[in-house]
């Protein structure tokens, strides 16, 4: 159990909360029979997921209605990894019906924004595209009117090199990289759109080596996650050149950090509790600075995996942050990401992944499947993008 040397705190009270909980979710498992092998509920998940497709989402997500690009992004994205075919994940007609609706929340101006009607922004409209690459169909991607897209990345370009989020939004590194990113999978990154970026996020890191939203912020995994991928994209993944721009060794410790002792997965920032979103968003920066093979790792894919599929599957379907908490598709698209991750890190390690658990592997820059990145890539880089 975590020490609080006999000053007990908030934080303190919360942790041992959480430690106490995987001790009854243990028990639970022993009493009846199913600790060991874990493995995922693969058809209780699919039908929690298919419900949602279906149109059976709980009223409590209205909350969400200017981030519907997210949900489609989400529930597709997770059927995705839990199917073991290449072919979409939708049958035709709700492919289209899909396709439609985001064709619904993108705007003239650029952009799409979170529901049919609703300003654009950086952030949607990276949820969009990716929705339409994990459908990956031509269709799908031909709904992608690259021009007035190219307008509005360049209307949230700042002068500092960062990106907006909407007219006169914020200006931080996530935006900057769903700018990127977006521009990226659509093969419209011009000096244009990369001018400053490498400075910006040069800007962000912090003293204990963890990258912030914007110069001077806290560290978190989030926005880590986001500076590196954002650095993949401009250096492709070049750890040469990325050194150059940030200190990956610090970046990587203080990451490594973020994998709590008890649990075996992470947390988003120092001094909080373990959240199983971060298995992605902290999970896929060692993917991304891949070691070189030979050297060890500085995150413990065995034990994430363990906390994923014995302690964050809800019973009712969908992955969940932790025990006590329930299933939301936020929470099971990055868990099962992390997941894959995790996967692909013991594989590396020598450690056998079990068929019951196996999911697809995906490219942790843009969080893909890597055959959807694959498809998508060869589809725009077919197509050159001659700006106006």
């Amino acid at each position: 159990m975590a020490p609080d040397d006999e000053f007990p705190t908030d934080s303190s009270r919360a942790q041992r909360e959480v430690e106490e909980s995987l001790f009854a979710e243990d028990a639970v498992r022993d009493a009846s029979g199913l600790r060991d092998p874990p493995v995922i509920q693969k058809d209780s998940m699919w039908a929690y997921l298919r419900a949602a497709v279906n149109g059976k989402i709980e009223k409590y997500f209205v909350g969400l209605d200017s981030s519907q690009p997210w949900l489609c992004y989400w529930i597709i994205h997770a059927l995705d990894l839990l199917s073991s075919s290449e072919e979409p994940v939708l049958d035709e007609t709700t492919c289209q019906e899909t396709i439609a609706f985001l064709k619904s929340c993108s705007n003239d101006s650029g952009g799409y924004g979170g529901g049919p009607g609703q300003v654009s922004h950086a952030a949607t409209t990276f949820a969009a595209l990716s929705a339409l690459c994990v459908i990956g169909t031509d269709e799908a991607l031909e709904s992608i009117d690259r021009k007035s897209l190219y307008r509005f990345l360049l209307r949230m370009k700042q002068p500092d090199g960062s990106f907006s989020v909407t007219d006169d939004g914020e200006m931080d590194i996530r935006a900057t990289y769903c700018a990127l990113a977006a521009a990226s999978h659509t093969n419209m990154l011009t000096p244009e759109i990369t001018r400053g970026c490498k400075d910006f996020i040069s800007s962000l890191q912090s003293f204990d080596g963890g990258i912030g939203g914007e110069p001077g912020n806290e560290s978190h995994g989030g926005y880590s996650y986001c500076g590196v991928a954002s650095l993949c994209i401009l250096c492709d993944s070049n750890l040469d050149e990325m050194g150059k721009i940030i200190d990956l060794e610090g970046l990587r410790q203080w990451a490594s950090m973020r994998q709590m002792a008890f649990e075996g997965g992470f947390q988003g920032r120092t001094n909080k509790l373990v959240d199983s979103c971060y298995s992605f968003w902290v999970g896929a920066i060692f993917a991304m600075l891949r070691e070189q093979p030979g050297q060890s790792s500085l995150m413990d894919p065995s034990r994430l995996n363990r906390y994923l599929v014995n302690y964050c599957q809800d019973r009712r379907g969908g992955m969940r942050d932790k025990p006590g908490t329930r299933s939301d598709y936020y929470h099971t698209c990055y868990a099962l990401s992390g997941l894959s991750i995790a996967q692909q890190g013991m594989c590396e390690e020598g450690e056998d992944v079990p068929s019951a658990l196996r999911l697809k592997l995906i490219d942790p820059v843009y969080n893909l499947h890597t055959g959807r990145r694959e498809r998508v890539y060869r589809y725009f880089h077919g197509r050159p993008f001659l700006p106006e």
